[in-house]
């Protein structure tokens, strides 16, 4: 689809450039853009052309749609709504909590479980400490945390 388009803004002390795109049967289209790059004509041209695709979007879209709103200019509604709060946050229990800090620590070191290491005996006990938590007399109000290993 053919267009045509005016420069009717172009500072680039501003970084500002306005564009007026127009073709045969179509409203204007008016667009400003930041420009970055005024180096040369090609730089600012590419900006233009860059966003034409979405002028043509939008008078493809004019030519298709309803000249008829189902709105009158002027109608005045009313309606009513509920004041709006802030939606309850779901309460995470101590348990769910403390699994949560175990299973971060065990993604931490999970770099060492990978094929290509090799593990060693201390993070090994570690991890599985971690696993063993929830196991643990007094879970989930007294935890006692493995130490990392160095």
């Amino acid at each position: 689809m053919e267009y045509s388009y005016e420069i009717l803004i172009a500072e680039p002390k501003h970084k500002a450039l306005s564009v007026r795109y127009f073709k045969d049967n179509s409203s204007d289209y008016f667009k400003n853009f930041i420009v970055e790059d005024w180096s040369d004509s090609s730089a600012v041209t590419s900006v233009i052309h860059n966003f034409a695709p979405f002028v043509l979007e939008h008078w493809s879209y004019q030519d298709s749609a309803s000249s008829v709103s189902p709105m009158q200019v002027g109608y005045i509604g009313s309606d009513s709504a509920q004041p709006y709060s802030e939606p309850e946050q779901p309460t995470i229990s101590l348990a769910d909590q403390q699994r949560m800090k175990r299973n971060t620590l065990l993604q931490e070191t999970d770099f060492h479980a990978l094929t290509d290491c090799t593990m060693d005996s201390n993070m090994i006990s570690y991890r599985q400490a971690l696993r063993d938590i929830p196991q643990q007399d007094g879970f989930p109000d007294n935890v006692v945390w493995p130490t990392k290993p160095v």
